[in-house]
């Protein structure tokens, strides 16, 4: 996706989370899409950096549901 595309998406995403009142994981912020390496399309990751940011995400996950459930 171009830069431009995907800088679009993302604020219209943060808009959209804001009014509705529900967090976002940016997947920027833990992964990369390097062509040739985590994937061959330029868009789909292959096996194993897709493991790698799930991963990645759900370690972020957890610690917002821990710090949710601390704070009751």
């Amino acid at each position: 996706m171009a830069a431009r595309a995907q800088a679009r998406v993302h604020r219209l995403i943060e808009q959209g989370a804001k009014r509705r009142r529900f967090e976002v994981i940016d997947s920027r912020e833990v992964t990369r899409y390097v062509p040739g390496k985590t994937g061959g399309d330029g868009v789909h990751y292959n096996k194993e950096a897709s493991q790698a940011w799930a991963q990645a995400i759900e370690s972020r996950l957890a610690s917002k549901l821990a710090g949710q459930a601390a704070n009751r």
